[in-house]
């Protein structure tokens, strides 16, 4: 995906087409687990994306942090989401929308649980289909500031090997700011 992005930006920067963003993001998330159900937790996520960007669509590559789990677990990962999806203007140009979906992987880094310190030994890796919507304006400065709400459908378990095999379901609350 990081090839593609290179070589696309190179042979559209020879026409002054577009774009190649670059930015950082942040903010909480809210995740729980699922089969067996838990109550919800709340948490962080920060990170990096490039960004291809057409005239109607955004194509992403991130690296992030994020923590994800339930209640009395807590499992931070670098994630490494790939998205696609259709932009909107508004009329001045100055504003977007993005609607988007994607592929993504979770590679646990670390893990806490308050009652069940057995689990975390039983992390694994996460696949996932990220879906969001993105709002955002160009500034004065040639920066690209907005807000960015995603949910990610869990198509792997959290963990495995023991009693309990739960899928994290995570809600992610993101603010960025790209170039």
């Amino acid at each position: 995906a990081a090839g593609f992005l290179l070589v696309a930006t190179a042979a559209q920067a020879q026409y002054g087409m577009s774009p190649v963003l670059k930015g950082i993001g942040g903010g909480a998330t809210l995740s729980d687990f699922s089969n067996p159900d838990s109550d919800n937790r709340w948490g962080g996520t920060a990170g990096l994306f490039v960004a291809k960007a057409t005239y109607a669509t955004l194509t992403s590559l991130e690296v992030n942090w994020i923590q994800k789990g339930g209640k009395d677990v807590r499992v931070d990962y670098i994630e490494i989401p790939v998205t696609f999806g259709g932009v909107g203007r508004t009329r001045n140009g100055v504003g977007r929308a993005r609607l988007y979906g994607g592929v993504s992987v979770a590679f646990p880094i670390s893990c806490k649980s308050e009652r069940v310190s057995l689990l975390c030994e039983g992390k694994q890796t996460e696949w996932g289909a990220p879906f969001g919507l993105m709002v955002g304006r160009w500034s004065g400065s040639d920066r690209f500031i907005g807000v960015d709400v995603r949910y990610t459908i869990p198509f792997s378990r959290a963990f495995e090997g023991g009693a309990i095999n739960p899928y994290n379901q995570t809600w992610q609350f993101r603010v960025f700011i790209a170039r």
